[in-house]
């Protein structure tokens, strides 16, 4: 069987998906509102409008953001951001406790170390700093039926391009290596030392707004993204099992 290539502008999947970004951004502003940051840390920052919003927000006297491909850098450093060229799931070359605030948006489904990130992220927050994540939900209810169905998420790429679901054939761009459920997204933050404020969900596919917001917010673990805002506090660190004990469990 040939698969048919299809560009992602022509599917009408991916206008409602960019819609749903678009709205998820919202919500990590409305996050942010009332928070204060002298320097603010977008990882993953793209061409540096959404972070310059949330630096709007915050009222930030200092711009940061990481950013691996070095030519959309240049387009946010327009912007008005001071860019790391890097990959996200290196050490940063920041100091401790350097940053107020730091947001990740869409970033550990495509980062190798996702345990990096996170402890990147509490080395360089201030005591009671504040941390935003956002990623695709792997248990939205999109991806419950595509699994039961025997179809391949697409919140988890295989390839350069999507197959086994009924997006098949579009390109996948950067591809998602990792694919976080609602459970394992709070433990992971939880294990690298954060306290959990907020859990939100955004975006409810079939539906488009303003019904997907308003079943997003009533079944937030079934939405389409899943974000939280935490902060940094070693109390909440999440108990870590001897591996003796676990052996065998796959």
């Amino acid at each position: 069987m040939t698969i048919v290539m299809r560009q992602p502008r022509e599917q009408k999947w991916f206008q409602m998906a960019n819609l749903e970004y678009v709205v998820c951004q919202n919500r990590i502003i409305t996050l942010l509102k009332g928070h204060k940051a002298h320097r603010y840390l977008d990882i993953g920052c793209n061409a540096g409008e959404f972070t310059r919003q949330c630096a709007n927000i915050l009222e930030a006297q200092e711009i940061h953001g990481i950013e691996l491909d070095p030519e959309i850098a240049v387009k946010a450093e327009k912007n008005g951001v001071r860019v790391l060229v890097a990959d996200a799931g290196e050490k940063y070359p920041y100091p401790d406790h350097y940053f107020d605030v730091i947001t990740a948006n869409q970033l550990l489904e495509h980062v190798a170390d996702t345990d990096n990130v996170l402890r990147e992220c509490h080395r360089l927050l201030t005591e009671d700093g504040l941390l935003i994540l956002g990623t695709p939900n792997l248990c939205s209810l999109l991806q419950r039926v595509l699994i039961l169905s025997g179809n391949q998420p697409t919140t988890l790429h295989v390839s350069e391009v999507q197959v086994g679901n009924f997006i098949r054939g579009t390109t996948t761009g950067n591809e998602h290596i990792h694919a976080f459920s609602p459970g394992a997204l709070e433990d992971l933050i939880k294990y690298h030392g954060f306290r959990i404020e907020k859990k939100l969900g955004c975006g409810f596919y079939p539906l488009m707004p303003p019904a997907s917001a308003w079943a997003a917010r009533l079944f937030p673990r079934l939405a389409v993204f899943y974000i939280i805002s935490a902060r940094k506090d070693r109390s909440d660190k999440l108990m870590v099992v001897p591996q003796d004990t676990v052996n065998g469990a796959h």
